[in-house]
């Protein structure tokens, strides 16, 4: 979950767990049983996980705090650096790995601005974050579409150097943990296994994707109002395939956590979340709801990669014949 606006991450870890079924020729209860082995990781039930109207996410989000976005604040609040490195990855506006290395160092030096360790750890977390997304920001997805292309990554360095970036972030945020268990570092931790999906094999796909659940879960929790730890709750409906994912009670929740006054939607937020509801529609074949959607992402960052490329796609399968 990169260009986190199309999702990629989640794309991709959706891609190879399929991919990861047909090179094991699986039955279709096995592979069920085999992906959720993880489940007890999320503190959940199989049941809860293939719930067809996921009364665990609500329930779980109503033990949270809910507060109007005129009071609520994040536990970690953007420094300015970090915001510019933020929006210039998002609307593809880093045209050199100097310019990206630029921008890492001055967000990481901002971190300074912070008193205590916790918010320290959190902000270096999110840097390495999007230092690693800005790394694979042009990762070509239709790769993933020719299962000899599985492993292509692997000896990809910008993936290997994405891959070590967010390997510290999750290692920053783990650590942020340890201190004290906030909204941010949880939701900072579950970002970092999504997009570490990207970076690297399917194994560790099998092995974590269900965590990134499970961490945005617990930063709801904490934090009804966290808009992005709503949309890791949820994207793994839109995205992922059968039996895990449900497209149609995916695409109803993401826009509900539009409507919902008590959830911070913040640009990068939005545009999350338009282009799942853009997915959402693909996946079903929908190609002008697809379009309308992604050019709704579009209207947040204009130049968007990941979303301009969907657009591209969509637009190829719908005149096709």
């Amino acid at each position: 979950m990169t260009s986190v606006f199309f999702s990629k991450q989640f794309f991709l870890t959706t891609t190879i767990l399929f991919i990861a079924a047909t090179i094991f020729s699986e039955t279709e209860e096995e592979l069920k049983k085999r992906i959720l082995s993880n489940a007890d990781l999320a503190g959940q039930s199989m049941e809860e996980l293939l719930a067809s109207d996921d009364e665990t996410d609500e329930k779980i989000s109503g033990k949270s705090q809910k507060r109007l976005p005129s009071t609520f604040e994040r536990d970690v609040p953007y420094t300015a650096e970090e915001i510019e490195f933020m929006n210039l990855y998002y609307n593809h506006g880093i045209s050199s790995v100097g310019q990206r290395k630029k921008l890492y160092e001055a967000a990481i030096a901002s971190a300074e601005k912070f008193h205590d360790k916790y918010s320290r750890l959190v902000h270096l977390a999110r840097t390495e974050y999007y230092y690693g997304v800005a790394c694979i920001e042009n990762f070509d997805l239709s790769l993933f579409e020719d299962l000899k292309n599985v492993e292509s990554k692997s000896g990809d360095s910008s993936a290997a150097m994405a891959g070590a970036a967010f390997d510290k972030a999750i290692e920053y945020g783990q650590a942020a943990l340890d201190i004290k268990k906030g909204s941010d570092a949880y939701s900072i931790v579950s970002h970092s296994i999504s997009a570490n999906c990207t970076a690297k094999n399917w194994t560790y796909i099998l092995g974590n994707a269900l965590k990134v659940r499970s961490y945005a879960k617990k930063a709801v929790n904490l934090d009804y109002s966290n808009g992005t730890a709503q949309f890791l709750v949820v994207a793994q409906d839109v995205y992922a395939p059968w039996p895990i994912g449900k497209v149609r009670s995916g695409r109803r929740k993401m826009l509900s956590i539009l409507k919902d006054k008590y959830i911070r939607v913040e640009d990068q937020d939005l545009h999350l979340i338009c282009a799942a509801i853009g997915y959402s529609y693909f996946k079903q074949k929908k190609w002008a709801n697809a379009i309308e959607w992604y050019n709704k992402a579009l209207e947040v960052y204009p130049y968007n990669f990941s979303s301009h490329q969907m657009l591209g796609t969509i637009n190829k399968r719908k005149n096709k014949k």
